[in-house]
């Protein structure tokens, strides 16, 4: 609904307008009235109306000056100006200075309503073709996201690039220029090492777009919680681009001070001449940014030359990955950390290791969790592998790389203790209702398709007790009911629950119960 300002000195003028404005047809609203020039820009300023009416001839300030003062600070409101006859010239000259139209004294109903209705109509045309363009332009801007996120993909991958390729497909130059890389990553504390910085990271983007601290050009992309900058500049500017580069990490370690406790770490590669040279600068600036995990994060690493991998995680520690198998199999935490433990600190302290080296061992043990546990966590075991690198430093990957495996080593024993509760369950039902006939241990195994062996090891550590104990449990109960509730004889009664022998059965009663059968019957019945 558009807001309307009356502006006149004459009180009775402003009611006047007020009431010949056809308010609810046109969907207008009154922001409030005005009796002099000064008091008008202060409630413009405030009140922001969309159509201002206005007497030309007032104290303060008069109607130009104050469409003069309202387009230097650059609102947008439309002007319609009422004047007299005498000031009839007067009012074609503000038409110059940008009023929709005017009124003369005395004012006609009808003519302002259709001024009203035409501005109303323009304003919304414009708004409507505002928002078109500022679509427009965020699409675009949108597309050369994307197309900058597939040229860093493109140039980090593994396939052949060529000057032309990558000027026919991303129109990527670097003919008579010079390039500079850098990729910056906030990390939250190990306290918090999962706080959210995607909205950070936005800022910073904005704010690099923004800045032009060297004659050339500036790519970013910003792919998993990381920011890659691509600078191109001519010769002539590489010591700005070396002195931009140089004082990166300062600036926006305090850029994002006030955003909270955050670690901003910041890994460059050298500086690349052509296009061979620059997928090799672009992996050492990855690398030097992975390598604060050997050397420390919240700070610039950088890297003159991108750092072959010289060790095999699997290789490397084949004791070690025995033994987490080992832990993981047994369902042994403390054994499981300890193996951990000896294979990724040995890694860190290892002064020709590499990021690779790391990533690898994450992937390896990925492949080990998913080995022992069949029904492992699919989302658990990919942020083993790669939610524990956004990390700050090594210690937190290895905190929450432990939180992780003690986290699925505790889903997956649950999972094997229902699995295996399960024939148990069956078991144990089967026997409560068949304990009378002449049951076997391997009967109810061959039931519930497991190996006797397994069987009576798995009843044993579920139920506390053997076959043989919980069915003559089962037989004595059912004896003991019959005694206080019956008044069948023993042979009757040891039949029944599943004895052929009656001396057998008064015998076993005795021995669990503690009194002789007849002894139990004249107690309890």
């Amino acid at each position: 609904m558009c807001k309307v300002l009356i502006v006149d000195d004459e009180i009775n003028i402003c009611k006047l307008i007020i009431n010949l404005i056809d308010w609810d047809g046109l969907q207008l609203e009154l922001a409030g009235t005005a009796n002099d020039g000064v008091s008008a820009f202060q409630m413009m300023q405030e009140l922001q109306p969309d159509i201002v009416i206005s007497d030309i001839r007032m104290a303060g300030y008069d109607g130009i000056e104050l469409i003069r003062r309202a387009q230097e600070c650059g609102m947008q409101c439309s002007f319609v100006f009422v004047s007299g006859y005498r000031q009839f010239e007067y009012a074609k000259d503000a038409m110059r200075y940008g009023a929709v139209d005017y009124l003369l004294k005395p004012i006609n109903k009808d003519e302002l309503n259709r001024i009203l209705v035409r501005i109303k109509s323009s304003r919304m045309e414009s708004a409507q073709k505002q928002r078109q363009t500022e679509d427009l332009q965020h699409m675009l801007k949108q597309s050369s996201k994307h197309v900058a996120k597939q040229l860093f993909n493109c140039l980090i991958g593994s396939g052949p690039i060529s000057e032309k390729s990558l000027h026919d497909t991303y129109e990527f130059s670097m003919q008579g220029l010079f390039a500079r890389s850098a990729i910056l990553k906030i990390s939250g504390n190990e306290q918090q090492p999962s706080r959210p910085n995607s909205f950070i990271l936005q800022k910073i983007y904005a704010s690099l777009e923004a800045r032009s601290q060297f004659s050339g050009k500036i790519i970013l992309s910003i792919n998993h919680d990381e920011l890659a900058c691509l600078a191109l500049y001519p010769p002539e500017s590489a010591e700005d681009a070396a002195a931009f580069f140089a004082r990166l990490w300062t600036h926006y370690k305090s850029f994002i001070s006030e955003y909270g406790d955050f670690i901003l770490t910041v890994g460059c590669g050298p500086e690349a001449h052509t296009v061979e040279e620059l997928r090799p600068a672009l992996l050492a600036a990855q690398q030097a940014l992975d390598m604060r995990f050997f050397l420390g994060a919240n700070r610039k690493i950088e890297l003159k030359q991108f750092r072959p991998q010289i060790l095999s995680f699997l290789e490397a520690f084949p004791d070690e990955m025995k033994g987490i198998t080992a832990a993981l199999e047994a369902f042994d935490r403390k054994a499981l950390h300890a193996s951990v433990g000896v294979a990724f600190d040995a890694l860190a302290a290892n002064t020709d290791a590499v990021p690779l080296d790391l990533f690898n061992g994450l992937e390896a043990l990925g492949l080990v969790v998913r080995k022992v546990y069949s029904q492992a966590d699919t989302e658990a075991i990919r942020a083993m592998i790669y939610d524990t690198k956004n990390a700050a430093s090594f210690s937190g990957l290895k905190l929450e790389l432990l939180r992780l495996l003690d986290q699925e080593m505790q889903r997956s024993n649950q999972i094997k203790q229902a699995q295996d509760e399960q024939p148990i369950r069956i078991a144990k039902r089967y026997i409560t209702e068949n304990y009378a006939s002449q049951l076997s241990l391997d009967e109810v195994a061959l039931l519930v398709n497991l190996n006797p062996n397994y069987f009576c090891v798995l009843f044993k550590k579920i139920t506390g007790k053997n076959f043989n104990e919980f069915l003559t449990e089962c037989r004595l109960e059912e004896a003991r009911n019959l005694l206080r509730t019956t008044t069948l004889n023993l042979t009757q009664i040891a039949g029944k629950v599943g004895y052929k022998d009656p001396k057998y059965f008064s015998q076993l009663f005795t021995k669990h119960v503690g009194l002789k059968p007849k002894e139990y019957r004249r107690l309890y019945s």
